[in-house]
């Protein structure tokens, strides 16, 4: 669980992942964490041809920045839920690539790639206290 953990916006995010999957370079995986009430990015993949997937994990309450970015990095999505964030959901520079499958997005990503946009309907995602991010949420 990674809960209202702040980066400067547009600087780093609350996991950064540097890797290379050239010779003697590993690959970043993130698998089943919820991330929510985080400021700045959420997730950032960076390095030169490093490839980071995130699969089965719920990104909530994020914002200002993506809860997903690449930077000179290939970062796949699968299997998770993007919703109620300050969007954009992911981003990409132009030596980067976020590729999406198969999750719940609240917008980006394509439908044949299997991407929904129905609201996954958290039972209360704000919590009794109204407030993203404070740990009541349901």
């Amino acid at each position: 669980l990674f809960r209202q953990n702040s980066a400067t916006p547009g600087e780093s995010g609350g996991i950064v992942t540097v890797s290379s999957s050239g010779p003697g370079g590993m690959p970043a995986t993130i698998h089943q964490c919820i991330f929510n009430g985080n400021t700045g990015v959420s997730v950032l993949g960076t390095g030169n041809e490093s490839t980071t997937t995130v699969s089965s994990c719920t990104f909530s309450g994020n914002g200002p920045d993506a809860s997903v970015h690449s930077n000179i990095s290939d970062v796949t999505l699968k299997h998770s839920i993007i919703w109620d964030d300050v969007l954009p959901s992911t981003s990409a520079t132009s030596e980067g690539s976020v590729n999406i499958s198969f999750c719940v997005v609240k917008a980006g990503g394509s439908p044949s790639n299997g991407v929904t946009y129905s609201d996954p309907r958290f039972i209360d995602p704000l919590g009794p206290d109204g407030i993203a991010g404070t740990g009541d949420e349901n």
